[in-house]
């Protein structure tokens, strides 16, 4: 009987610990499910505030068009992008700073790459969203304004004055602020300017930045874009649209820093890409080049088993 009960207890020892391992598994389960479930609606909610941004974006286009009383083919000949990766920017261009000094553009480069937008202050539509989201898009990266970087936003209305600027200076970087715990001396990394319409018009040019005023509207229409350029000066990054993704964002000012820009590759790519100032996308010769880029990776992949089908 004694023996008999040993067996059971000894049975039991490791039936006991089975099902508490069983326990433990399903419990971890439960647990991955729940961080599984967690993330996919974190993921699901970005997406949607994305398409909810984009959607707005697009609104916004669209009012800005319908406005100016703008066909597509108008916007696609007097608005839009034209990227210059590595070009060199006319860094003595006089420009005006929140104080009211003429200054040259060259004055803010030389030690840190730059982030630099061309708006204007009083914009009713594109040019509030693309800054806040800029900021916004700034404030989730771990490189500080005024230590890493500099942030530049150009006036194209010569009849915005130099309080105005510094007024929505004053107002971007207090939002920025906001969003980071360590933030003492960033304010001297924004540079809101103004400036004589030859010399915004001529830095736009430099840039590839095409737009139009409408006297009729008085209103400008531009496309909405934000470039990252190298301490020297040269163009080493685009961003179109609204859209700043932080990661990419980091790496080309990381990129900038060392001088770096779009190498031949990039500017292959670059060549493919239509930038639509109406809707803010790349569209058209980039759709045939991935298509060419497609048939060739099916071609070449059927050489490959041709080739290794032969092999005795």
């Amino acid at each position: 009987m004694r023996s008999s009960a040993r067996a059971n207890a000894t049975l039991a020892a490791p039936a006991s610990a089975i099902a508490a391992a069983r326990a433990r598994t399903r419990a971890a389960r439960g647990v991955a499910t729940a961080t599984a479930s967690e993330t996919a609606k974190a993921t699901a909610a970005e997406a949607a505030a994305r398409l909810k941004r984009l959607a707005l974006y697009l609104a916004l286009a669209l009012m800005s068009a319908l406005a100016h009383g703008a066909t597509p083919a108008q916007l696609a000949r007097e608005v839009g992008v034209e990227q210059h990766p590595g070009r060199q920017l006319p860094l003595g261009t006089t420009l005006r700073d929140p104080s009211g000094d003429s200054i040259p553009l060259g004055t803010f480069f030389g030690a840190r790459p730059v982030v630099l937008t061309f708006v204007y202050y009083q914009c009713p539509n594109l040019c509030n969203l693309t800054l806040t989201n800029l900021v916004r898009s700034l404030g989730h990266i771990d490189l500080t304004a005024g230590r890493d970087y500099d942030v530049i936003a150009i006036s194209i209305d010569p009849r915005e004055n130099s309080q105005l600027a510094a007024a929505k200076q004053a107002a971007y970087v207090q939002q920025y602020k906001a969003g980071r715990a360590e933030c003492a001396n960033c304010a001297k990394g924004w540079h809101f300017l103004t400036a004589e319409a030859s010399h915004s018009a001529a830095l736009a040019r430099a840039a590839g930045i095409r737009y139009f005023y409408d006297p009729a509207q008085d209103q400008y229409a531009h496309p909405a874009a934000a470039l990252v350029i190298t301490p020297h000066g040269r163009i080493a990054r685009y961003f179109n649209g609204i859209e700043f993704p932080p990661p990419e964002l980091r790496w080309a000012l990381i990129e900038a820093k060392g001088e770096r820009t779009a190498g031949l590759a990039d500017q292959f790519w670059l060549l493919c890409y239509h930038y639509e100032a109406l809707v803010g996308r790349y569209t058209g010769l980039v759709q045939i080049a991935v298509r060419l880029l497609a048939i060739a990776t099916v071609l070449g992949l059927g050489f490959l088993i041709f080739r290794l089908a032969r092999v005795p």
